[in-house]
């Protein structure tokens, strides 16, 4: 039975504020506050489970509070960092192990729950990285990003930002990455996992149309035009393993707050209102249920590749 993850990458809005190279003064942070609120709804709805990648270092008791709600509801809280540095993956093995182990403590104290696989800020990893994470005993990794579009595509954003003077925390770790499998696969070997011991398992972000490799993500779910879009799921739903990645901005709009103001002409997914994103959001898991395929988390389906 084919299978599907839905991944939710929860960046706070002062991660929004670093990548486009603006100052951030403490605040309310919607993207959570609104964000995360209609993501659940959202899957208690179609009744599907997610997986939560959280960063710790910047939550408080209510979005606390939201996460327990999200892991009562089914979902797995996995780990993004507590930091939430983009270079985490150019930090000696030691400092991501300490940067690790600060948010698997405080989800395991806030959310009762330890998570046991990963996602890079930024999508860049590292072999210090992937070392770290076979130390604290993940099950999978979910970095890996083979899109050449993507990778461009920020890179040219980031020369434009230093052109206009404003200097992204953003970067593009390798080029190789770009060109990387599509299945799942153990670091270092780049081979189907089935059928090896239980180790650490990287879980692609599924992209499309290679060698361009256009990413099912919710950017490209919300602003590319309706055609390509419905192009890009049907494509997806001739294989039998998907991840799907959104970020918890994807379920927020600009009259959400203040703070989101200044990313309004920064961010493409801003300059759509709430009723389109979830429009589109629900088309696109409705189609993968009229196809068949099983919603699992990333860490059910790691355990199968054991």
């Amino acid at each position: 039975m084919p299978t599907v993850a839905f991944t939710v990458d929860l960046d706070p809005t002062p991660a929004y504020y670093a990548i486009h190279g603006l100052q951030w003064n403490g605040g309310a942070d919607p993207i959570f506050q609104s964000g995360l609120k209609r993501l659940i709804d959202l899957l208690k709805e179609e009744g599907i489970p997610a997986t939560l990648f959280v960063t710790g270092g910047t939550l408080g008791p209510a979005e606390w509070a939201l996460l327990r709600d999200a892991a009562a509801a089914g979902c797995e809280l996995a780990d993004h960092s507590f930091s939430h540095d983009y270079r985490l993956s150019l930090r000696p093995q030691e400092d991501i192990v300490t940067d690790l182990k600060r948010n698997s403590f405080a989800l395991r104290e806030n959310t009762g729950t330890a998570p046991r696989g990963f996602r890079a800020p930024g999508y860049n990893t590292s072999p210090a990285m992937l070392a770290a994470l076979r130390e604290m005993g993940y099950r999978y990794d979910s970095s890996l990003f083979p899109s050449p579009f993507y990778h461009s595509a920020k890179q040219m954003l980031i020369w434009l930002k230093r052109l206009m003077g404003k200097r992204s925390v953003s970067f593009v770790g390798s080029f190789r990455d770009a060109f990387g499998p599509q299945e799942p696969f153990t670091p270092g070997t780049a081979v189907h996992t089935a059928g090896t011991e239980p180790g650490l398992v990287e879980l692609p972000i599924t992209t499309l149309f290679p060698p361009v490799g256009l990413p099912l993500i919710g950017t490209a779910l919300i602003t590319f035009p309706a055609p390509l879009v419905h192009l890009m799921v049907s494509q997806a739903l001739k294989r039998d393993f998907a991840v799907i990645e959104m970020h918890a901005i994807d379920f927020a709009e600009t009259a959400d707050g203040i703070e989101l103001r200044p990313l309004s002409d920064r961010q493409p997914d801003l300059a759509h209102g709430i009723d389109r994103k979830l429009k589109r959001i629900r088309r696109t898991i409705q189609r993968f249920k009229e196809r068949g395929f099983t919603f699992e988390t990333l860490g059910a389906i790691a355990d199968r590749h054991a």
